[in-house]
């Protein structure tokens, strides 16, 4: 629950335009997934950090860092094909 805390003040952040206030909460946010990912791979838990890459990505992209920005994107884009063949009918 903390993590998705800290993603939906990012949100709100990247929507009032405090992209460094949204970026620092995502980013915890993914490294509070990425524990509960590694205590349990359950199907939500990656999911959860599939996603917090997939907002890192954008906020980089507003941000202008596109280089950093394709890297979320890519391991977003990774992580959610690997996550389609373990759950394809999810």
């Amino acid at each position: 629950r903390i993590a998705n805390a800290y993603g939906f003040l990012g949100d709100v952040y990247q929507i009032i335009g405090n992209l460094n206030k949204a970026l620092e909460c995502h980013l915890t946010a993914n490294k509070i997934y990425f524990n509960l990912l590694q205590k349990d791979a359950f199907f939500l838990n990656k999911y959860n950090f599939i996603i917090s890459h997939e907002k890192l990505g954008e906020i980089y992209t507003s941000l202008g860092n596109l280089g950093k920005a394709s890297e979320f994107y890519e391991i977003d884009n990774k992580l959610f094909k690997e996550l389609y063949d373990t759950y394809p009918n999810n």
